[in-house]
């Protein structure tokens, strides 16, 4: 079954985020460290770059269909690339000779074959390397044999796994039960630390098969979301099972790059002429919400340093200066809250003419509208529930509701307040400071902070606290400087760029201790 399962992965997925990816998980599975893994102008022929155990460099050009003569004359000009050019990278020496592959998740034709032994002959004749070829019956064994001790065992952890395996793609990402699946290929156990390496490089190989289905419908957002999830458990588990960072790091990083992948096809897409304009006929809430994640995109690819490998800077600037111009965002909830103070940090980075502060004081005025005991309104929305959910309750037929006789209190007011304190909005936050003080602020802390980095913390302290009537500015002031960074996870506070990431991916882990934090590092 695991085979028959590993063939059909390879014929459906792509060559970029699917078989490169891939690959390279089971390269360090092989002991190889990557130099190299992705797409760009000077590549010069090599999607892969790797260094083996011997200190051999490799060279690898990845493919996704049958290899016949004619896709051979359309590569030619990428084999000579991978050939007779030399590796172009800080951590090789000037000069070195490398061995290249030529890999495809699909089959060379025999003339093909007999065309590459042709020209490795004429490379070896004027000591060039010579390309050995990796085809699908290559691949199958490979990944099988790396993967096939840790594939699920309990009949739920099975169904679940394949219910992602044969979703539909577009728009159905549930991460909950993602992270339970990935929780449950992730036993803390007296494995070997040694076996433990090998379980995280194969996590990141089904986490391909897990996600192929969003990836053959291109639905980045939720592959964005899938593999910052995969890295944040990587990390986890690494960090529970004390492993030194040789062991885990190189995993991560493939499925930390694989996410910034996502974000940059998106922004790409984002770019395009009238990309911000339905197809169809939709609900205009809809579109604003979409295009609030969109939004929150663009100005992440900025923020964590992106924006090189997407054409029109400019393009994003005006987007975003468009999109807040003319009020087509739309906050569903508080999981907005991530995408607004995102975009807020690249207008600020930016300094655009407009800016997201009017959406944010919008989302502080709706929760105190909205989340107080005798408001006759449904409360706002907290973090864990998505914006499908939101609009979808709008063409729900209920009877009018009671008013709230319990306050359902907010999860993000408490970071939204020390966020405009920092930058001294005193008058605002004095004008609202009256709803603030009757509500209950709610909080969460995972116990360990490592925990947070699982979509459910198993244990952890909630909290509620309500502010005073009165609030001392000074003192208001100090708090929201506070630094309490020491409340984050280690791969968050030493790694910005994907706590960024893991911010936008997991809403509902947005604290005064993240968004102090970011908001810090931001300004430096």
């Amino acid at each position: 079954m695991k085979e028959k399962l590993v063939e059909e992965w390879l014929i459906r997925a792509r060559e970029r985020g699917g078989i490169d990816q891939a690959y390279g998980r089971w390269l360090i599975s092989q002991g190889h460290q990557i130099l190299w893994l992705g797409h760009s102008r000077t590549e010069f022929g090599k999607d892969i770059i790797s260094v083996d155990p011997e200190g051999r460099f490799h060279a690898y050009q990845i493919k996704a269909e049958d290899i016949d003569l004619k896709e051979l004359r359309n590569i030619n000009h990428q084999l000579t690339e991978l050939v007779e050019i030399p590796i172009v990278h800080p951590r090789v020496p000037h000069g070195s000779s490398h061995l290249a592959h030529l890999v495809t998740s699909g089959l060379f034709k025999e003339e093909a074959t007999l065309r590459i032994r042709a020209m490795n002959e004429g490379w070896a004749v004027k000591g060039r390397p010579t390309i050995e070829i990796v085809s699908r019956n290559d691949l199958i064994p490979f990944f099988v044999g790396m993967s096939d001790a840790f594939w699920p065992e309990k009949p739920a952890d099975i169904r679940d796994f394949f219910s992602f395996y044969l979703a539909e793609g577009r728009g159905d990402f549930d991460p909950k039960k993602f992270s339970a699946v990935l929780r449950g290929l992730l036993p803390i156990s007296d494995e070997a630390p040694r076996r433990k390496a090998q379980r995280l490089a194969a996590i990141g190989l089904l986490g391909n098969y897990l996600l192929n289905p969003f990836e053959r419908e291109g639905d980045h957002w939720s592959l964005f979301r899938g593999w910052t999830m995969v890295a944040a458990h990587q990390a986890w588990f690494a960090s529970r099972s004390e492993l030194p960072e040789s062991d885990w790091r190189p995993s991560f990083n493939l499925a930390k790059e694989a996410a910034k992948e996502r974000l940059v096809a998106l922004s790409a897409e984002c770019l395009k002429p009238k990309a911000f304009i339905p197809h169809d006929t939709e609900f205009d809430d809809y579109t604003r919400t979409r295009n609030l994640i969109l939004a929150g995109v663009l100005a992440a690819i900025d923020l964590i340093h992106l924006e090189q490998r997407i054409d029109g800077e400019d393009g994003a600037k005006q987007r975003l200066e468009m999109l807040l111009k003319n009020g087509r965002l739309l906050a569903w909830g508080e999981g907005a809250v991530p995408h607004l103070i995102a975009i807020q940090w690249y207008a600020e980075k930016r300094e655009m003419l407009v800016d997201a502060l009017p959406g944010l004081k919008s989302v502080i005025s709706t929760i105190c509208e909205r989340n107080h005991i005798r408001s006759e309104d449904e409360c706002f929305p907290p973090p864990l529930v998505s914006p499908d959910e939101v609009l979808a309750s709008l063409f729900k037929d209920e009877p009018p509701k009671t008013p709230n006789r319990r306050c359902p209190g907010t999860w993000s007011l408490e970071a939204l307040i020390d966020f405009f304190a920092r930058r001294n909005h005193r008058d605002f936050l004095t004008g609202v400071w009256p709803e603030i003080s009757r509500l209950d602020m709610m909080s969460f802390q995972p116990q360990p902070a490592i925990d947070g980095l699982l979509w459910e913390s198993p244990e952890g302290h909630e909290a509620v606290r309500k502010t005073e009537m009165t609030q001392s500015w000074r003192v208001l002031v100090e708090a929201a400087r506070e630094d309490r960074s020491e409340l984050l996870s280690k791969i968050l506070r030493d790694d910005r760029d994907f706590a960024l990431m893991f911010l936008l991916a997991y809403p509902h882990r947005l604290s005064r201790a993240l968004i102090g934090f970011l908001d810090q590092r931001n300004k430096q």
